[in-house]
């Protein structure tokens, strides 16, 4: 086996040239000498500080630095770098590291612990003897003044529901109301309404119109329309007149939806008010026709300016009453 021939490796070379390359090229190791070179360098260090007068508390925190090890030392002498750059601390400082934001003290003084100061003595001692007499006729008043209160703003509001003819409304406000309501429509739903005859949503609005003059907060307004389309139009007017809207599958026919319209909830209670007050109005005061710009107005007038937006001094042309009683207004609508 001694005189076998050289491994040869896959550029040519031999083995033995490829190991005494790699050995060349390889970062020299480090010796005993250069690994205790920092530990004597610390060693030199103490020994100088040492030698230098200084203090008893540095001198123990020299003795213990000297014991721990190089990575806890490194720790500590960062530390104290640290403290050394930030410079001295007052005793409020001091207590600022302990108790910080949401612990330190408090900027807000409530009403008790403002009485509970000793210069306050005086209210304190007039909180803590109460005369219960007193605080019973108090309490009395205050009361009344409540109930009095609440009477006057029952009898301002039942005086406004049942005036006899509602109040005209200036047509500069009732295009700056209906342009407010369009704007809180649904981005979608504008563009299914845009999309439709403005005809056709008038003669569909007609049964908002007369859910809304109804005034009865149990009724809902159930519209049989053909596809999902059409519903999306009935949501958008429903979010229009500020009314409830939902869409679920027909009882009779699971396949069919249907599109139902109700009050919401916190307007229930002011509409049945409103018709306790309207059966002693007289009915031709109920039907009363009043000044309002519908949605079928609004898409009448971006329809005679595709170009150009809309403003109050354009809807005011388009002020139109709309009959309560219409033919066309039924629970059962069916848009062709």
């Amino acid at each position: 086996m001694a005189g076998h021939r050289p491994y040869i490796m896959p550029d040519g070379t031999s083995l033995n040239q490829l190991l005494t390359e790699s050995e060349a090229n390889a970062p020299p190791r480090k010796s005993k000498k250069n690994r205790t070179a920092k530990a004597d360098r610390w060693e030199r260090s103490f020994k100088l500080v040492r030698s230098r007068p200084t203090s008893e508390a540095e001198q123990s925190e020299l003795e213990f630095l000297y014991k721990v090890g190089r990575e806890r030392r490194r720790r500590i002498l960062n530390d104290k770098l640290l403290r050394d750059m930030a410079g001295p601390l007052t005793a409020s400082d001091m207590e600022g590291l302990f108790k910080p934001a949401p612990f330190g003290e408090s900027s807000h003084v409530s009403p008790l612990q403002e009485a509970l100061q000793p210069e306050n003595a005086t209210i304190l001692d007039m909180f803590r003897n109460i005369d219960h007499d007193k605080q019973s006729r108090f309490i009395q008043k205050w009361e009344d003044r409540i109930k009095h209160a609440r009477a006057e703003q029952s009898e301002a509001q039942r005086d406004e529901l049942s005036s006899s003819a509602p109040a005209e409304v200036a047509p500069e406000e009732a295009a700056f109301i209906a342009l407010k309501k369009w704007a809180c429509t649904g981005r979608k739903c504008r563009q299914a309404l845009k999309r439709a005859s403005p005809t056709a949503i008038e003669e569909l609005e007609l049964h908002y119109l007369h859910l809304k003059r109804q005034g009865d907060p149990a009724g809902e307004l159930v519209l049989d329309l053909e596809d999902s389309f059409h519903r999306l139009q009935a949501h958008g007017l429903a979010e229009f007149h500020g009314l409830l809207s939902h869409s679920q599958a027909s009882s009779s026919d699971p396949d069919k939806r249907i599109t139902i319209i109700t009050w919401p909830p916190g307007k229930e209670a002011a509409a049945a008010r409103k018709v306790q007050l309207d059966s002693s109005v007289p009915t031709a005061a109920m039907n009363v026709s009043m000044n309002e710009i519908t949605c079928a107005d609004i898409l009448m007038a971006l329809e005679d300016r595709p170009a150009g937006g809309i403003n109050p001094a354009v809807l005011k042309r388009y002020l139109a009453g709309h009959s309560t009683e219409s033919d066309v207004a039924s629970e059962d609508y069916v848009m062709l």
